[in-house]
Parts: C-alpha cells; structure tokens; sequence
C-alpha cells in the first residue's frame, strides 16, 4: 500500500468519528429542547385566553348528559358608539368538557356567516368567561346583525375539534 493511501486512510477515520459525534451532539440537543419546551408550558402553543377569568354559576343545565356542550345565548347586544371596548359574556359554562374560542363580527346579511371580525378569543376553559374585549374598532350609531360564534376543541393534548355553534343576534350601537 502506498504511503498516500494510508495517511489518507488514517486520517479519515478520526473525521468521521468527529462527524458522527457533531451529528449525536445536535440531535441530543434538539430532544432536550422539545423536552424543555413541552414541559415548561405544558399546553404547548395552545392559545388559552389569558383574559378568561373564574365563574360562579348555580348549576350545570346539562341535566347530567355525558358529551353535552352546553353553549350561551344572547338577546341583543349594546355598544356605545365609536369605542372599541365592550362588555360581552363570553362564557364557557363549567359543565362543558371542552375548551371555547370565541368570535365575534357583524354579520354577512341576514345569515350566521361572519363577513367582519371584530373580536376573537384565545381559547377559553370550562367554568371561565371574558366579560370585556377591545374590539378592532368602534362602530357608528344604528343597529347591525352581528354573530357570535364559538368553536370547540378536546381538552387533552389533541386538541380535536368539535361541533360549535354561530348565534346571531342583534348589535344596537349607541
């Protein structure tokens, strides 16, 4: 064997081994962090409304029904003219067994649909509401058909979505 082929040989086993190292080193490094992550904030990225603050309620209207999700309703909702702030209950009553998000916009026509977001919610627990939101942007006097819709996901680390539910109601903007 040539003097060539050998230091050639040689020599290329110390960079591999190096290269294997590297390679085991970055892969550690990127389980540890998922690890960190994960267990730092146990929701992961889950979008939990950080606003959604503590009930009372008297009772649980399910009647006792395993699976039911219970959704609120509303009559007519008031706003003050041109201020982005208002005072809506988004509720997530305390005997559902899944998480809210809510939306809420004015209305495309007389349907269900939203054709303008003025509102949403990160995710709301059972037994938590959000009684107060700034809007996107304050509304001229008069009277508008507006949506409030929910949509539900599971509890666990899934996340799977569920039915939900679009309400509509009337916006009266004085």
């Amino acid at each position: 064997m040539p003097k060539h082929a050998a230091k050639h040989s040689q020599s290329s086993k110390p960079n591999k081994l190096r290269a294997v190292i590297a390679i085991a080193a970055a892969l550690l490094m990127i389980i540890a962090l998922l690890l960190c992550l994960h267990w730092c904030n146990p929701n992961g990225d889950f979008p939990l409304d950080p606003n959604a603050k503590d009930i009372t309620e008297q009772s649980d209207q399910t009647g006792g029904k395993q699976g039911v999700i219970r959704f609120p309703g509303w009559g007519d909702i008031n706003l003050k003219a041109d201020v982005a702030q208002s005072r809506i209950n988004l509720l997530n009553p305390s005997g559902n067994n899944c998480y809210v998000k809510f939306t809420f916009g004015l209305a495309e026509g007389d349907t269900a649909e939203i054709k303008e977001v003025l509102y949403q919610s990160g995710y709301v627990p059972p037994g938590k509401a959000i009684g107060e939101q700034t809007l996107s942007r304050g509304l001229a006097k008069g009277t508008y058909n507006a949506v409030v819709q929910m949509q539900t996901v599971t509890m666990d680390e899934l996340h799977t979505p569920l039915n939900g539910n679009n309400v509509k109601v009337t916006l009266i903007v004085n």
